[in-house]
C-alpha cells in the first residue's frame, strides 16, 4: 500500500492499468489478495484526491467496489465502517480500536488501510492536522503516516505541508531540492 499512492495518481485515469501496476508492485512483497485490496484502494484514493474537487465516500466507495471485485467483502467492510467512522468524526484511536487494532493501528492491512482511509476524510486538506491524528493513535505510525501522507499530498500539494517539515527532508545527498528536480523532469518526459 505504501508504493500505491503514485501508482494511483499517475495511472488513476486509466483503472485498468492503474490496478495492473498496483498489482505487480504489490507482488513484490506480498502475496495475499488483501494486500492487493488495500493498495488498490490506496492507489484510488489518491488519483481521487488528486484530481477530484470534492471527496465523496459514496463515490470512492463504489469506484473501489467495482476495482477490487468479489473476494473483498472483509475489506470492503470495513472501508464502509471507516466511512461511516469519518462521518461521525471520531477520532482514529477509537475506530481502529472498533476494528480490532486495540495498541493503536497495527501494520495489518485490515486495520491500516481503513484508518487512513478513516482519517483521510476527516482531514482531506489538512495534511498536518491528519498526520498529527494518525500518529497519535500509536502502533505502526511510519507506515500509516507515509500512506496519509501521500494520499493528503496528491490533495494539497507541496505547499499544503507545513514548511518546517519539509526543511527537515533530507536523505544525504538527497533532499527536498533533488525529489522536486526529479518531479520536474519526469513531469516533463
Amino acid at each position: 500500500a505504501m508504493r500505491s499512492a503514485i501508482i494511483g495518481v499517475v495511472w488513476g485515469h486509466a483503472p485498468a492499468v492503474m490496478v495492473e501496476w498496483v498489482r505487480r508492485s504489490t507482488r513484490l512483497t506480498h502475496t495475499d489478495p488483501k494486500a492487493l485490496h488495500g493498495a488498490v484502494a490506496v492507489a484510488l484514493a489518491a488519483y481521487q484526491a488528486a484530481s477530484v474537487p470534492v471527496t465523496s465516500t459514496d463515490g470512492y466507495l463504489g469506484a473501489l467496489a467495482r476495482l477490487v471485485g468479489a473476494g473483498a467483502d472483509e475489506f470492503m467492510s470495513l472501508a464502509h465502517l471507516a466511512a461511516q467512522s469519518a462521518a461521525r468524526g471520531e477520532p482514529v484511536a477509537h475506530f481502529a480500536e472498533s476494528i480490532g487494532s486495540r495498541r493503536g493501528i497495527s501494520g495489518y492491512m485490515l486495520h491500516t488501510v481503513p484508518c487512513v482511509l478513516q482519517v483521510y476524510w476527516r482531514f482531506p486538506e489538512d495534511y498536518a492536522a491528519g498526520i498529527e491524528e494518525i500518529v497519535r493513535a500509536g502502533g505502526d505510525t511510519d507506515t500509516a503516516a507515509a500512506i496519509l501522507g501521500a494520499i493528503v499530498g496528491a490533495r494539497v500539494g507541496k505547499q499544503g505541508i507545513p514548511r518546517d517539515w519539509l526543511s527537515g527532508v533530507t536523505e544525504w545527498p538527497r533532499g527536498t531540492p533533488w525529489i522536486e528536480r526529479l518531479a520536474l523532469r519526469w513531469r516533463h518526459e
